[in-house]
């Protein structure tokens, strides 16, 4: 068994589809308007590491490899850990830059501030739901912070200045002359920027030296793949992410899906939530999942006591989650 540090550098534009991927405009023409996701889903991580441990590259053959990769996809439905063969646990995803690491801004971020500057001067006020804090360093109308804070310097990069957008455009004919036209826009990461997962695999490093090519997404983006041994090092992260948040803090290290309510003894937060809908292989067939979850998205930020916490642990902890990158949750240490 060995951790690694696994980074994924787009080599081109990249497409990722979700939930909410087209819309429509009648006019003349028929113009359809495709978007990508600007962030991956975890699971994209977790199928990507999948696939390439996967002898013959068809993932309908994944029952004959299920020693090196498991029998299913990940089922959003099941509690208990699942066998993903060599592939034993994933973090949550990040942005590597060179050997920096950029973490989702915690979204209690002041913005207009160029460091990671958390809201301050909270004050205590009695509602019909308990005791709860508010603040006046946020302002509505300058939003909740959306994107990447380095963990060397404590830089926040927004989203836009990190992932821009290009448009491509084709036009078709029918048979009968009608006229459609696709517009289909693509997300491209900043030169330089990955992204980046802490992987335990139980294969020998050795096998793992050599940069390889995967395509990912709905348009099969290229994307390099490199594995650095990293003993230690998610740990490592956490602790440092912690150093940065008040104790009163717990961040969200990525998304998290949880069943019960997290806010009621909580003092205050900030999150928002993200769509997430399955795909599975399962018996020679891919299934997309009938039901449409709403993940809490990483950054996002609770203040609790240390009881509340201490349930918020409890509610949380669901291992097969924890396993593919879901559910982790940092408490500060300031």
């Amino acid at each position: 068994m060995a951790q690694f540090l696994v980074r994924f550098t787009p080599l081109e534009p990249y497409f990722f589809g979700g939930d909410k991927t087209f819309s429509f405009e009648e006019s003349e023409k028929q113009t359809y308007f495709i978007f990508s996701e600007t962030l991956p889903q975890q699971t994209t991580f977790l199928g990507a590491l999948r696939y390439f441990f996967l002898p013959e590259k068809d993932p309908l053959k994944v029952g004959q490899y299920a020693h090196l990769v498991g029998a299913e996809s990940f089922d959003v439905r099941q509690e208990m850990p699942q066998d993903f063969g060599v592939i034993r646990c994933i973090s949550p995803f990040f942005l590597l830059r060179g050997e920096e690491i950029l973490v989702r801004t915690p979204m209690d971020h002041r913005m207009g501030y160029e460091s990671y500057t958390p809201f301050g001067n909270f004050r205590t006020m009695q509602t019909i739901e308990g005791m709860k804090e508010y603040t006046e360093d946020f302002d509505a109308k300058n939003g909740v912070a959306d994107g990447f804070m380095s963990l060397d310097s404590g830089r926040v990069y927004p989203i836009g200045d990190l992932i821009t957008k290009q448009e491509k455009v084709r036009a078709t004919t029918d048979e009968e002359g009608s006229s459609k036209v696709y517009h289909r826009e693509y997300c491209r990461l900043k030169e330089g920027f990955s992204f980046a997962i802490f992987a335990e695999l139980d294969v020998n490093p050795d096998t793992l030296s050599e940069t390889k090519v995967i395509y990912l997404g709905q348009r099969k983006s290229a994307f390099s793949l490199q594995f650095f041994e990293a003993e230690g090092e998610f740990r490592r992260v956490q602790n440092k992410i912690s150093l940065m948040l008040d104790r009163k803090t717990v961040y969200f290290f990525g998304d998290a899906l949880v069943f019960h309510s997290i806010y009621e003894k909580s003092s205050f937060s900030v999150t928002q939530l993200v769509n997430y809908r399955s795909f599975m292989t399962k018996e020679g067939s891919i299934e997309k999942g009938k039901r449409l979850y709403h993940l809490i998205r990483g950054g996002s930020i609770l203040r609790c006591d240390d009881e509340a916490y201490h349930e918020l642990c409890r509610r949380i902890s669901i291992e097969n989650y924890q396993n593919i990158g879901w559910n982790h949750i940092i408490r500060g240490t300031k």
